[in-house]
């Protein structure tokens, strides 16, 4: 991303920069670079890269502060912000080679300061809604967006870190929820504003972000109903009780009042053509709510796996990211599905029936027939490792040690054509470049070793997603793990899930 040269102290108040300065409270990602590697108390603030801190009043975050010291920030101001929190400091100090963070610590750090914009917002709201200014709605709608796509991606990536000392899963959802939630209420102020524009009609965010407020209650709802799960594999989504039915809400409360000032005269079935149009992306949401609440578990999954869908007509690239994040909803589920699938199966098949690996890896939408073994293995199924099969209806379903399933299912299936080109992942903690090719085949073979990176970066364009408007290098154009064994994606393709 591109940012225009800021003055000193845009993102944060100089009061507050050096207070913090002084009282030790200063991240590495927004001290000095000659700093940045100083224990704590030798650091020293960048005026262009710090940024507010979240402060709780009953902490006593506002009792000494002079006047102007804790203003809230502009719209303007805030936007900035957000957007060098998501698409500069997270999409490189995770990859940073000189002062390295591992993305729990740059998660942590962008989750507080994007708490401190949405505790900013909230201040400014009252004003906002009177002065009805259409910019400044709209321009708030898109930065929760942005918030609530960073919150899908970054808890699914670390959903499988343990270590709670350096991430706070429940405030990540937390965080999601609040996101969300606060997107769909902007959304509301925002579609009351007139737009000639219709690539810009905040129509469109609010039907994108209501697909993703269903996804997340599906996949709720679908790991609380699956008795063989332990409790834990639902703390990665969201299920506000109510079941399907609570849908129906969402749709009465975002979608009715867009049909309201139709004419009395209107039949039903125009209105309700007209919303399917406005609203392509939630109605496909819907729909994947019907085949979870029918058990057709088989379907699901196969709509998932689509690169694209038919209903939403939009460009390629969007629509491509778009149902990369609908798994990234339903990610938290992948398991409970898939163990649904396997109990469809289960009954299909005949008694002792061996079945190849690799037919139920396909069923299951597994990368591999060693994945399909493990995974039934994991759910009590018998196995034949030596010849890949099987064995069917030879044991009831019963995990026996839940710490072999991941609440990830797997990066192939969620990033879809997205992880073409980066199926396996580099330590970004080596000390020596990465020898793997980004241009590198499945095989291992390399394409065009004579490439430059102007090839690369159209056969990036040409894929489906563009590079974003950071600079990266191109060893950088693949996936990587951190000191803390959690895989990351490559730069352009987190900022392009997230803008």
């Amino acid at each position: 991303m591109s940012l225009p040269l800021l003055d000193d102290f845009y993102m944060c108040s100089e009061w507050e920069a050096k207070d913090r300065q002084k009282h030790m409270e200063l991240s590495r990602l927004e001290c000095t670079r000659e700093t940045s590697s100083s224990h704590v108390r030798s650091r020293k603030v960048d005026p262009r890269r710090v940024v507010k801190k979240y402060r709780r009043s009953a902490a006593g975050g506002g009792a000494t502060v002079p006047d102007g010291g804790n203003t809230p920030r502009s719209v303007a101001q805030l936007d900035v912000t957000v957007h060098y929190l998501l698409g500069q400091v997270l999409t490189t100090a995770p990859f940073d080679a000189d002062c390295r963070h591992s993305l729990a610590q740059v998660a942590a750090f962008v989750d507080d300061r994007l708490r401190a914009v949405q505790v900013d917002l909230t201040v400014q709201t009252p004003t906002m809604e009177a002065s009805n200014n259409s910019k400044h709605l709209i321009l708030v709608q898109r930065m929760e967006a942005r918030m609530a796509r960073y919150g899908l991606l970054v808890t699914y990536l670390l959903s499988n870190l343990d270590n709670r000392s350096k991430y706070e899963h429940a405030f990540g959802q937390t965080a999601l929820d609040v996101a969300i939630d606060a997107c769909l209420q902007w959304s509301i102020l925002a579609c009351r504003t007139v737009v000639d524009d219709d690539e810009n009609n905040p129509i469109h965010i609010l039907d994108e972000i209501l697909s993703y407020a269903a996804l997340r209650h599906v996949a709720g709802i679908i790991t609380s109903r699956e008795t063989a799960l332990p409790p834990s594999f639902s703390s990665g989504s969201s299920n506000k009780g109510g079941g399907y039915s609570s849908l129906l809400i969402l749709y009465q409360t975002h979608c009715m009042s867009h049909t309201a000032d139709q004419p009395k005269n209107t039949p039903p079935g125009l209105v309700a053509e007209e919303t399917h149009e406005t609203f392509p992306k939630f109605k496909f949401a819907l729909q994947l709510a019907a085949l979870a609440d029918g058990g057709n578990y088989n379907g699901l999954l196969k709509q998932l796996s689509l690169p694209s869908s038919s209903q939403v007509k939009t460009k390629d690239q969007d629509d491509v990211m778009w149902k990369t994040r609908c798994r990234l909803c339903l990610a938290p589920a992948l398991t409970a599905i898939r163990i649904g699938a396997v109990r469809q199966y289960n009954k299909s098949f005949g008694k002792l029936e061996k079945v190849p690996a690799s037919n139920m890896a396909r069923l299951l939408y597994l990368p591999t027939p060693l994945s399909a073994i493990d995974f039934c293995k994991s759910i009590g199924l018998p196995t034949t490792e030596d010849d890949g099969f099987i064995i069917m209806k030879a044991a009831p379903i019963n995990i026996v040690d839940s710490a072999t399933l991941s609440k990830q299912g797997d990066h192939a299936f969620v990033f879809g054509i997205l992880s073409s080109q980066w199926l396996q992942p580099n330590s970004i903690h080596d000390t020596e470049t990465p020898k793997s090719n980004p241009r590198e085949s499945h095989d291992g073979t390399n394409s065009d070793d004579d490439a430059d990176d102007d090839d690369w970066e159209a056969k990036d364009e040409k894929d489906g997603f563009a590079l974003p408007d950071v600079e990266i290098e191109s060893s950088q154009n693949v996936a990587s793990t951190d000191e803390d064994g959690v895989w990351i994606p490559p730069q352009n393709v987190i900022w392009s899930l997230i803008q």
